[in-house]
């Protein structure tokens, strides 16, 4: 009984016929190991990030006119400039810059962030403005970033839905928003 007892502390609860003998530590990945880093272009190139950052806010525009009642929508008239502030604050956010004055640099100096911003850098108060007036969209956009990250980096079929994962990775687009927010701050 001491050996068993002993064995299991060891080695964890073993599981069902489909995983048996095999450790529940080995079974299971950590949470962690699907934590992208605080810059994505660690995981992502720098191109595929903008590129999916442009793809999103156009696939959040699209669900607009399916669903306006959902607390990201955008559902007014279409906004060429909101989109472009969108897709630049939610990449700029996945690399890691969070001050506005930060990503207005960067909109002259970085060639994707001079593309996303179509070379016409905006003002940091823009930047600003649009993260308030705006947040629980570039809440989704950047969470769907981040999620596309996880999946690139660790062959997840995208398919397939991960509620879990999807909720940290949402609370994860938060705490950037909100490091951005105080960061900002005079």
């Amino acid at each position: 009984m001491e050996t068993l007892a002993v064995h299991e502390l060891e080695f964890g609860p073993w599981v069902n016929a489909g995983m048996a003998f095999a450790p529940a530590r080995q079974r299971s990945v950590s949470k962690e190991a699907f934590t992208p880093p605080l810059d994505v272009r660690e995981w992502v190139t720098p191109a595929r990030l903008a590129r999916w950052s442009l793809d999103e806010v156009e696939a959040l525009e699209e669900c607009d006119y399916v669903n306006p009642a959902e607390p990201w929508s955008l559902a007014s008239e279409p906004n060429p400039k909101r989109k472009l502030l969108l897709r630049l604050l939610a990449y700029a956010y996945a690399c890691r810059v969070f001050d506005s004055e930060g990503i207005v640099h960067k909109c002259c100096f970085d060639p994707n962030f001079r593309n996303l911003c179509a070379a016409q850098p905006p003002s940091p108060g823009e930047l600003w403005r649009c993260r308030r007036t705006h947040r629980p969209a570039l809440e989704r956009v950047l969470s769907r970033l981040l999620l596309r990250s996880v999946q690139e980096r660790f062959c997840l079929d995208a398919s397939i839905a991960q509620p879990e994962l999807e909720e940290d990775l949402r609370h994860r687009a938060i705490e950037r928003l909100n490091i951005a927010r105080h960061m900002d701050q005079p």
